[in-house]
């Protein structure tokens, strides 16, 4: 989900099937549809947030990042 920038360091390595979600939506149900139009339509609203990944980073497979994270640098995400 690319609505946000995703800064990724030198020499990281990414397992299969690893998500980087920037965007999301509020946890609140009353903010997630508070986009009512005067037609009965309603829009989810949602917000993004830049994901920064450092160097000789290793996230494993299935992991999923989360937009307003920051994974410093050498560490491993594990499932």
């Amino acid at each position: 989900m690319d609505d946000a920038r995703i800064y990724i360091g030198d020499n990281v390595m990414l397992g299969p099937n690893v998500s980087l979600m920037a965007t999301n939506h509020p946890l609140i149900a009353a903010e997630r549809t508070s986009m009512r139009y005067p037609d009965g339509h309603v829009s989810m609203s949602e917000y993004a947030e830049d994901i920064h990944i450092g160097n000789d980073v290793w996230i494993a497979a299935n992991a999923v990042v989360l937009g307003g994270v920051t994974i410093g640098d050498g560490a491993v995400i594990g499932a």
